[in-house]
């Protein structure tokens, strides 16, 4: 897979510019977000 924007980190910031690129480029755009690990239950 080949993409023209990647954006690393999805804050307030980052999921608003993931969402104005995906707008206009959305086969381009890949946004890569990490979250904490779960606390088994």
């Amino acid at each position: 897979m080949q993409y023209d924007y990647v954006i690393v980190g999805a804050g307030s910031g980052g999921c608003s510019l993931a969402g104005r690129l995906a707008e206009r480029c959305p086969d381009a755009t890949i946004a890569l977000i990490a979250s904490p690990k779960r606390a088994a239950f």
